[in-house]
């Protein structure tokens, strides 16, 4: 992505839907549980402070990043490059090694969610996770909505996606239709998108379109 300067967002989710499929070939489409507890299912079970302990990796690393990008020269830079590539090389920004490094931390992070996200279910199936991904595209541009509007930020994202699960969840224990909650993923990012942009805008002026 980095080199052929690829769309990142389209390069990510075509990877996504072919490794998809070697993985639906790999398995048959089964679903995958081990015959004993691992670690990590055991891991999953328990509980401190009326929290399960899968908790606590996920606030760990989401401070670590709140840091990072926001109390950091990284961060900065990060923010400088995602908001202007060009400018930020003009001001002697080395976009292209910023933005490698930010794709090998997201990996590195999608691995971890995934052995967390195999902790909690006790096991692995093909399409496990697949319906996550809008849900976790409208928490993250509500987040830009929140806390510091026009601005991706790890607590406006952290309330954006309390405040999908929480909607998900009450939609799910109502027993509404199956058709209600990818319908309601839609509008949240649609309705998300939409005012993030409309935020942005406001906050860095009409040339930032």
């Amino acid at each position: 992505m980095v080199r052929l300067r690829t769309s990142a967002f389209v390069t990510t989710l075509a990877m996504a839907t072919l490794l998809g499929g070697v993985v639906q070939w790999a398995t048959d489409g089964q679903q995958i549980t081990p015959s004993r507890p691992t670690g990590l299912s055991e891991l999953s079970a328990q509980r401190f402070a009326g929290l399960n302990l899968v908790t606590y990796p996920v606030a760990v690393v989401l401070l670590i990043f709140w840091w990072l990008l926001g109390h950091t020269p990284y961060g900065r830079r990060l923010y400088a490059v995602g908001s202007n590539s060009r400018a930020a090389m003009l001001i002697g920004i080395r976009a292209d090694r910023l933005v490698f490094s930010a794709f090998a931390v997201s990996g590195l992070i999608a691995g971890l969610t995934g052995s967390l996200y195999l902790a909690r279910m006790g096991g692995s199936a093909a399409d496990g996770g697949a319906g996550m991904m809008f849900p976790a595209l409208a928490a993250v541009f509500l987040g830009a909505s929140a806390v510091q509007p026009g601005r991706y930020n790890i607590a406006g994202t952290v309330l954006g996606l309390l405040f999908v699960a929480a909607c998900v969840s009450g939609l799910t224990l109502s027993g509404v239709a199956a058709w209600v909650e990818p319908v309601f993923n839609g509008a949240a990012l649609t309705v998300a998108v939409c005012m993030a942009a409309l935020l942005t805008r406001r906050r860095t002026g009409p040339s930032a379109l």
